[in-house]
């Protein structure tokens, strides 16, 4: 304590600012900034000064102790009291099912919503209370996660909204979410960047409808939801021979994350798929379009749809291919986990990640036979081949593609030996392959 005297109240407050912790972290007394002011006098005089501190609150559920309560409460009033005139974070996520606990909570959050920056609400249930809000509450926020948004986007008006992310498995409807981003486009048509949309139950040409209005829109991620030929075919460019653009949507788009299922016939998905992909790729010199810059597709929750073995087979390696090869031949930033048609046609898959250096990595995944629970998920496994020097990725895509022909009669005890085997007779192929090459050269 006696070495700290030294320093000025503007140095201490900011040697304060770095040990408080993550934004996502719940308020605790053993944590900056409440055990600061538990130290000395000065300490506590100093962080009680320092607005900033207070500025980010992530809230757990309340005490069900009447008593405790109370003093809850009280002590939230007096934490956003410190933070002053500063802006806010605030993460309101319980499970508390107690509609009055709801309805205090926002009564001592929302006189302050004006200096909301950034704001997360996740509750057990709908948030009836918010039509009474101002459409005015949120003039400031910058970052939004919602939960029960219905009403919500219904509500409010915000001007300078630039991340927005919607989760919700309680909607009533598609056509409810429609009409909100539809009326919320026209209130962020120039600040919305990057929009979320997790486990939301809404018609693939009602979410291209509504997504067409959010011209500023530069990253998209739709995670646990159905698309189908119609979303894939609006966000497709079409280009005139001169590189005019004559058809396409979202044209800042330059990041996408698709953690979806297909919605239609898995043939059509996976061209239509495809051909977005090539068409965001490949954007000619001076177009007023952005180039796909990142893609991700994991394909962790694509479902086994009902058709035909036939089906299954049409097209899904073939598609897989010329994204690979786009990407490769683009410099694309492209991950994946899982292609999604792979994991409804093989087993055991093997796909190549584009790293940000142009490396190429290879990855294990072994699906399940009864879902897609990795079996063996060990670590990436970094091979030295360059991409100019052999085009395994036809190679890669047919070997996923037959392999579970080979595998479809093993328990699933024997799955990570029969899986070891796999991957080390297709690295002792590359490599062999590699070499071949580089004596050739």
């Amino acid at each position: 304590m006696g070495k700290t005297k030294a320093f000025p109240a503007e140095v201490l407050s900011l040697i304060f600012l770095h040990c408080t912790p993550p934004e996502s972290h719940a308020v605790h007394p053993s944590t900056a900034p409440l055990v600061l002011t538990k130290v000395a006098r000065r300490w506590r005089h100093v962080a009680r000064s320092t607005p900033c501190l207070w500025s980010a609150l992530t809230l757990p559920d309340a005490p069900r102790d009447p008593a405790a309560l109370e003093a809850f409460f009280d002590a939230l009033a007096s934490w956003l009291a410190l933070s002053r005139s500063t802006l806010l974070s605030i993460v309101l996520a319980t499970s508390d099912t107690r509609a009055d606990v709801l309805l205090r909570y926002l009564g001592i959050l929302f006189p302050h919503s004006q200096r909301f920056r950034a704001l997360r609400i996740e509750v057990a249930h709908d948030l009836d209370v918010l039509p009474s809000v101002p459409h005015d509450a949120l003039p400031v926020v910058q970052d939004l996660d919602v939960s029960s948004l219905v009403v919500l986007l219904d509500s409010l008006i915000l001007p300078r909204l630039r991340s927005l992310r919607l989760s919700s498995f309680l909607m009533p409807g598609d056509i409810h979410l429609h009409l909100a981003l539809r009326r919320l486009s026209t209130h962020c048509f120039a600040s919305l960047h990057t929009l979320t949309l997790c486990e939301v139950p809404i018609e693939d040409g009602r979410l291209s409808e509504g997504l067409e209005g959010l011209a500023a829109l530069v990253s998209l991620a739709l995670d646990q939801m159905y698309i189908g030929t119609r979303f894939c075919a609006a966000l497709s460019y079409v280009f005139a021979p001169d590189g005019t653009l004559v058809a396409g949507q979202n044209t800042r788009l330059a990041h996408m994350y698709l953690n979806c299922g297909a919605a239609t016939d898995l043939a059509a998905y996976h061209t239509a798929l495809a051909d977005m992909v090539v068409s965001r790729c490949c954007v000619p010199p001076g177009a007023r379009a952005a180039r796909l810059e990142a893609f991700c597709l994991p394909g962790g929750y694509a479902p086994r749809l009902r058709v035909s073995g036939t089906k299954r087979k049409q097209g899904a390696p073939k598609q897989e291919a010329r994204i690979h090869r786009c990407c490769k031949d683009s410099g694309l930033v492209y991950r994946t986990k899982c292609l999604t048609s792979c994991e409804c046609e093989s087993r055991a898959l093997i796909p190549l990640v584009r790293d940000v250096d142009g490396s190429l990595t290879l990855a294990s995944r072994v699906q399940s036979s009864r879902g897609h629970r990795d079996l063996n998920s060990g670590p990436i496994v970094p091979l030295p081949v360059k991409s100019r020097d052999v085009d395994i990725l036809t190679y890669v895509n047919r070997f996923s593609y037959y392999s579970h022909k080979c595998l479809s009669c093993i328990s699933p005890h024997t799955y990570n030996i029969a899986s070891i085997g796999i991957i080390v007779s297709l690295a002792v192929s590359i490599l062999i392959r590699t070499c071949s090459t580089n004596s050739l050269i």
